[in-house]
C-alpha cells in the first residue's frame, strides 16, 4: 500500500473512533442520543459475530521516534502507531430477556457471549 494510502487511513480511523466515543449534541438531528452502536466481527461465527458495542474508549500510541508521512490531505500521520480501543458490550433487553443457556450450549442460540 502507498505511503499516502496509509496515512490517509490512520487519520480516517482516528477520526472514526473520535466519532465513535460522541454523543449528539445541540444542532444534531438525534441531539441527546448516546454514542452509536457498532457492531464487532471476527474470527468467525463461534467468536464475535454482530455483537453489538459501543466504543468507551480509545487511544494511539506512538513509538519513541516517530517519523511521519503525509496523507492525501495534506496532513501528516505516524508511520507506525499503535491504537486501541475498549468496547462495551449493548445488547438490547429484549435480547438478553429470550436468552437460553441450554440453546446457545446447543449451537442453536449464537449471537450472545
Amino acid at each position: 500500500m502507498p505511503a499516502v494510502l496509509k496515512a490517509t487511513y490512520i487519520i480516517a480511523a482516528q477520526h472514526y473512533f473520535s466519532t465513535m466515543t460522541k454523543s449528539a449534541y445541540a444542532g444534531s438531528a438525534n441531539q441527546g442520543s448516546p454514542p452509536p452502536i457498532v457492531f464487532l466481527n471476527g474470527y468467525g461465527q463461534y467468536m464475535f459475530q454482530d455483537v453489538p458495542v459501543v466504543v468507551s474508549s480509545w487511544s494511539i500510541n506512538l513509538p519513541s521516534d516517530p517519523d511521519y508521512i503525509q496523507a492525501a490531505t495534506g496532513t501528516y500521520a505516524p508511520t507506525k502507531c499503535e491504537i486501541s480501543c475498549s468496547l462495551k458490550v449493548a445488547y438490547s433487553r429484549s435480547k438478553t430477556q429470550t436468552f437460553s443457556l441450554q440453546s446457545f450450549a446447543a449451537g442453536k442460540g449464537g449471537g450472545f457471549m
